[in-house]
């Protein structure tokens, strides 16, 4: 499996011009900005499966 990135990201074209934590409310996970975890992307270049993974997010 390959990370893609985040979920939000493949959603729209303009995606990345708002802002970061707003994204993050359209995500599909209640409390990824709560937990600080955002949703990523993971894809099989053998099978072509895709599976959604929430990353832990790094507060720097």
């Amino acid at each position: 499996m390959h990370n893609q990135g985040r979920v939000i990201d493949y959603m729209d074209d303009y995606i990345a011009y708002l802002d970061y934590d707003g994204t993050k409310l359209i995500d599909g996970v209640l409390d990824s900005t709560d937990q600080h975890t955002c949703l990523h992307l993971f894809r099989c270049s053998e099978c072509e499966k895709d599976i959604h993974v929430q990353i832990q997010e790094i507060l720097l």
